[in-house]
């Protein structure tokens, strides 16, 4: 029967992600790798906030049966909109290059799937994100206020946000046991979501259906990606908030070209789900409305984009009050944000600059990718197509350089080894973006219009 079990959760899931694309996208002709890509993220996030919603109010079976309820209801109303709204298209593959080229997507969606049932979740897995589903199923799908208390447990960060663990606890109610080799079911998914985006972003941006197999394809060529720590099939959040985030860069970058409200929604809704993701998506959600707000300017379309950064909030604060009404322990990671703390170790940002550099060129994590990505980027400037230039460069530069400026403010008595630690990580939030350069880079400068 587990095989079944699985099989109701995802399709839950998958019914949620249903509704929930249908009431986001924009009606008429849509794109099915769009459509899926965008179910992915959205179903995952609506199950998980429900979970963690429903869960203050009843537990396992109750809890189950509302957010099954609800996931019922979502997915109705989405089949009966696009009954009467939608034009589903299929993408038309022709020619020994686009062959080879959906070979390819298909080949590292297979690799990446293996990897996902043959890895252990390792270290950040278990004792940042599986650990938060396992004692929320002990507790009957929900998280007992008393880990927010319980000092003992503070390693585990309870401070994290919740997307992920309440995702895996959906799986493990269903279950009815925390397995951690089943839960790792959900990650190629994410996977699929991501390529699903490239493709969907390049034939959106240059209308090259070549060009848009080629984004698909490109990360197969980025080891980290695919197998080691925070990849793709390792069960971390690195790789989920690298997919989100490549979801609101590029409708910030379609908004910024084709100035449709569809996708200043979309990209609202995209920046919201980051900080749910992982702790850093407020670092990465913030950096694309300070985007936002140039790009909304020229255009005098300042309010919408205020009022897109609504939901952002609304995420952020209700999680704030939610952790100071558990009086969950403050983060020990960091000393405190004053001028004083910056004056006395600002030299740190040397070290971090070198180590930056130095990552970025280890070929064994990245190959070359961010080396191809500056010339990508330069070149995109020359051939005239200064706005995805300036636009791609902004969304991968600006939380990078924040990163490495918060180190400035490290309290680990080894602040180094803070560094070496996290940072190859953080770095990968931006990679899939930075895919996205390379493969838009490869296009003539001719622009594709939002259907």
């Amino acid at each position: 029967m587990t095989a079944v079990e699985i099989l109701i959760a995802l399709l839950l899931i998958a019914c949620a992600g249903f509704g929930a694309a249908a009431l986001a996208l924009p009606r008429g002709r849509t794109d099915v790798p769009e459509f899926v890509a965008v179910a992915i993220l959205f179903g995952g996030a609506f199950v998980s906030l429900a979970m963690f919603l429903c869960g203050v109010v009843c537990a396992d079976p109750l809890l189950r049966i509302a957010v099954s309820s609800c996931a019922l209801l979502l997915g109705a109303i989405g089949f009966f909109k696009t009954r009467k709204t939608f034009a589903f298209e299929w993408p038309r593959f022709s020619g020994a290059l686009c062959l080879t080229l959906l070979a390819l997507v298909f080949a590292q969606t297979i690799l990446v799937t293996w990897q996902s049932i043959a890895q252990t979740l390792r270290w950040d897995g278990v004792f940042a994100w599986e650990i938060k589903a396992h004692i929320a199923f002990l507790n009957g799908g929900r998280i007992p206020s008393a880990y927010f208390t319980d000092w003992s447990r503070a390693w585990s960060h309870p401070q994290y946000p919740f997307g992920l663990p309440m995702l895996e606890d959906w799986l493990y109610c269903w279950l009815g046991e925390p397995h951690q080799g089943l839960v790792k079911v959900l990650f190629p998914f994410v996977y699929i979501a991501a390529i699903a985006l490239l493709f969907v972003a390049g034939k959106r941006i240059t209308g090259d259906i070549r060009i848009a197999l080629t984004a698909a394809a490109l990360p197969f060529f980025v080891p980290c990606l695919i197998v080691g720590p925070g990849s793709a099939s390792c069960g971390w959040a690195d790789f989920p908030i690298a997919t989100v985030y490549l979801a609101a860069v590029f409708y910030l970058v379609d908004y910024a070209t084709n100035a449709t409200r569809a996708s200043l929604r979309l990209f609202s809704l995209c920046a919201a789900l980051l900080p749910w993701t992982k702790q850093e998506g407020v670092i990465l959600a913030g950096c694309l409305f300070l985007i936002g707000i140039f790009v909304a300017l020229p255009r005098r379309e300042l309010t919408p984009m205020l009022l897109a950064a609504i939901p952002l909030a609304i995420v952020v604060i209700g999680w704030k009050i939610f952790l100071a009404a558990m009086h969950a322990p403050p983060q020990s990671d960091f000393l405190p944000f004053t001028p004083d703390t910056f004056l006395e170790n600002w030299d740190r940002i040397g070290f971090v600059a070198k180590f930056l550099a130095g990552e970025a060129i280890r070929w064994s994590r990245w190959g070359v990718l961010w080396l191809v990505m500056l010339v990508a980027l330069c070149d995109l400037a020359r051939r005239g197509r200064e706005r995805h230039a300036v636009l791609l460069t902004a969304t991968i530069a600006l939380p990078v350089a924040i990163y490495s400026a918060v180190y400035i403010f490290s309290a680990w008595p080894n602040w180094r080894a803070h560094v070496s630690t996290s940072l190859p990580r953080l770095i990968m939030d931006v990679s899939l973006a930075a895919v996205l350069a390379i493969a838009l880079a490869l296009a003539p400068a001719k622009t594709g219009t939002h259907k």
